[in-house]
């Protein structure tokens, strides 16, 4: 359970009781675990930070850039810099405590900011976090990095780039065979991704072609709308099938769409929230639940590989005197409701490391004209600008870099529509997932 917790916990949730638990269970170096007791050096040799200096030196910047990528190359994984280990093999962790490494803190901050800038072509997610022991005045404790599995293998450190693979408990030169075979993998992966995105892009032009003048024409019957909708679609696809059974999920997991409190508005969410209900039917490999109120439609979708999505219609309104107006605050809460939606299903299949790819489509299938509804102002109606906008994918990995991902998103739906964005949103994704017990504190 400890290793678990290094490879799938937020890093900031990690504690220094978590790398002693790490020390007792004797935990034995493998496929995502590397140990080192101090910074590497060279033989008989100890890097100048251990010593005070306020300089890494190359032989440690090289030998953790060489675990890094040979993780990003495999199966991702955790290196733990602060940890003894015995002369076994494969090694295991050894006590009685850490190892304290100096100023843990900015030496996270410095590695991550100078490993980020030798490792070609750039990994997309890396993490680095100093714990500081309990007590300690000088800001003493432990390193761990982090490496999820990454998209664009092979990867390679230094100049020129030396490649890495992670084989059992080893980091091991690739060979031209690993070369091939990881660069083959790695243009599959994201030719099945891009045939997923233009099959969901399809899907959702076809719902399109069943609205005509109000009527939405579906294969589960007609939903009346607005004389004037707008479509919408936010998808959410792992980079790797997470194998999991939609169905026993969303019988036995209760999936939770956060309502307007997730960005703070006094709107709703254009497409539903809260609870999902009972009224989820089976589809091929994949469960779907639809919503058909008087203001909008919307088709949520959970698959057996683990891809999210909704599409739907949000009907116009009348404000201040103006019909058919739209606003993009309707749209912004969808995307933080499918990150919700991410972590809860990452939480129900134990992999919190999953990584996904967002994206959303915006069609405008009549010419409907928009406004800024907030704070009480208004704008003068405009056309909308593009009759179809695909707004991403965006790279959806760690939760703490939600906010970011969103904040690009949410620039991009209201650039759709013609707009700057009218206030920043500040989303409170984790808040929520905490607050409603779908994650643990």
């Amino acid at each position: 359970m400890t290793l678990r917790r290094l490879l799938e916990e937020p890093l900031a949730a990690l504690t220094f009781a978590d790398i002693e638990a790490l020390i007792v269970a004797e935990a034995e170096e493998d496929l995502r675990l590397e140990l080192k007791r101090e910074l590497p050096a060279n033989n008989g040799q100890r890097d100048g930070w251990m010593l005070g200096s306020n300089k890494i030196g190359s032989p440690a910047k090289d030998a953790l850039a060489k675990e890094i990528v040979a993780f990003a190359n495999a199966y991702g994984g955790v290196i733990v810099v602060g940890v003894d280990e015995t002369e076994d093999h494969p090694k295991r962790a050894k006590g009685p405590d850490p190892v304290l490494i100096p100023r843990v803190i900015d030496l996270a901050e410095r590695l991550h900011q100078s490993l980020d800038q030798t490792i070609d072509p750039p990994l997309a997610s890396f993490e680095a976090r100093g714990i500081v022991a309990p007590g300690s005045q000088d800001g003493s404790g432990v390193l761990i990095i982090r490496v999820t599995s990454s998209l664009r293998a092979p990867h390679g450190h230094g100049r020129p780039p030396l490649a890495f693979l992670r084989r059992g408990s080893r980091s091991e030169p690739m060979t031209m065979r690993d070369l091939h075979s990881s660069l083959f993998e790695t243009r599959t992966r994201a030719e099945r991704l891009r045939e997923l995105r233009n099959a969901r892009a399809l899907r959702m032009r076809s719902l399109v072609d069943g609205y005509r003048n109000g009527t939405l024409q579906t294969e589960q019957g007609n939903y009346q709308l607005g004389g004037h909708s707008l479509g919408f679609r936010c998808t959410a696809m792992p980079i790797e099938d997470l194998s999991i059974r939609a169905s026993s999920i969303t019988n036995h997991v209760n999936l939770c769409r956060p309502g307007r409190d997730i960005t703070q508005s006094n709107l709703p969410p254009a497409l539903g929230e809260g609870p999902f209900g009972l009224n989820w039917r089976p589809r091929a490999q994949a469960m779907e639940y639809i919503e058909a109120p008087s203001d909008y439609y919307a088709r949520w979708l959970l698959s057996d590989s683990g891809m999210m999505e909704v599409a739907g219609f949000r009907c116009s309104s009348h404000y201040q005197g103006h019909d058919f107006v739209f606003t993009p605050i309707w749209l912004v809460p969808v995307v933080a409701q499918m990150m919700a939606l991410v972590e809860q299903v990452r939480v129900a299949a134990s992999n919190l490391t999953a990584e996904y790819i967002i994206e959303c489509h915006i069609v405008n299938p009549g010419k409907i004209v928009r406004s800024i509804v907030g704070s009480g102002t208004f704008e003068s109606p405009t056309l909308i600008p593009d009759e179809e906008v695909i707004i991403g994918p965006y790279h959806l990995s760690r939760t703490e870099d939600f906010q970011a991902v969103f904040s690009e998103m949410e620039r991009g739906i209201w650039n759709s529509l013609g707009l700057h964005v009218h206030q920043p949103t500040a989303i409170r994704v984790l808040e929520w997932l905490t607050d409603s017990g779908r994650r643990p504190a």
